[in-house]
């Protein structure tokens, strides 16, 4: 509000957040689009390394199965509800690609 003793605006935050903690808190989920061409038993393991580290958090993980035709759903369980931090978003994109990975909100 007004700070009526200099008349100057006064901000107050009531809560900061970390962007990490903001991301983990807003987002809906993690979206992975799989290239169903790349995907075999040794990409999947190295999907899972990827995202164990980030376990457990609160936000749950939608991939899907992409080729030219169609994109079938994969479920990840509750078990890979995750902490979506800003490094696990950059690895996962070394991993499967930047515009492959999206935070829904």
């Amino acid at each position: 509000g007004v700070d009526h003793y200099s008349g100057n605006m006064r901000l107050t935050a009531k809560q900061i957040m970390t962007l990490d903690q903001a991301r983990s808190q807003y987002v809906r989920y993690l979206m992975l689009n799989l290239d169903q061409t790349q995907v075999n038993q040794r990409f999947l393991q190295t999907l899972k390394e990827t995202m164990q580290p980030y376990l457990p958090g609160r936000c749950p993980v939608q991939g899907f199965y992409v080729n030219d035709k169609a994109s079938t759903p994969v479920p990840f369980g509750d078990d890979w509800r995750l902490n979506p931090s800003e490094s696990l978003i950059s690895s996962l994109q070394d991993l499967i690609g930047e515009e492959n990975v999206s935070l829904v909100y």
